[in-house]
Parts: C-alpha cells; sequence; structure tokens
C-alpha cells in the first residue's frame, strides 16, 4: 500500500459591484473577465440587477479583473485562498 498526502489549495473567489465613477450607481449587465498573467481568460461573468458579481472556484494567484459595457476598466488583483477579496469596479463616464 502506498501512502500519499495531499496538500489542496483553498479555492478563491472574488465579488464586488460594478458602478459608475463619479456617481456611484450600480451597473447591471456589465461583462467581469478575469485574466492569468499570460492573458488566459480565467474566468467570465455578467454583473446582476444591483451590479454585483461573484467568480468563484478559482486557484490562487495574481490575476487581472476586467469590466466591460461601457469604456472597459481593469485591476490587478492577487487571490491566496482565504479572505476572499472584494474588489468593486468603477466605470469613468465621460462628461459630455
Amino acid at each position: 500500500m502506498v501512502r500519499c498526502d495531499l496538500a489542496l489549495a483553498h479555492a478563491a473567489a472574488i465579488s464586488g459591484t460594478v458602478r459608475h465613477d463619479h456617481s456611484d450607481v450600480p451597473i447591471p449587465g456589465a461583462r467581469i473577465t478575469l485574466l492569468a498573467a499570460d492573458g488566459t481568460v480565467v474566468a467570465a461573468t455578467v454583473s446582476d440587477a444591483s451590479g454585483g458579481y461573484t467568480l468563484a472556484d478559482l486557484i490562487p494567484g495574481d490575476y487581472t479583473l476586467c469590466a466591460s459595457g461601457h469604456l472597459p476598466v481593469s485591476a490587478v488583483v492577487t487571490l491566496n485562498g482565504p479572505g476572499d477579496p472584494k474588489l468593486d469596479l468603477h466605470f469613468d463616464v465621460p462628461s459630455r
């Protein structure tokens, strides 16, 4: 019999709200994309009616989080397992 001990990393998650930068109004229907360091799409979702989003079952690491639906925005995030971060994204709406 062979014994094998495995150490499994905690699956990470990230959640937040997509909002207009100046008015802080939530944006429903924004496309949220999580990219690995090499640009590979790791996960994607669409913000709900209140602008909220969650990406779950992620491997800890460094990612770029992007939102599109208006002018695109992005933020760099590090996931390290426990203590899943919350990251709100703010669209900068051009003034007229």
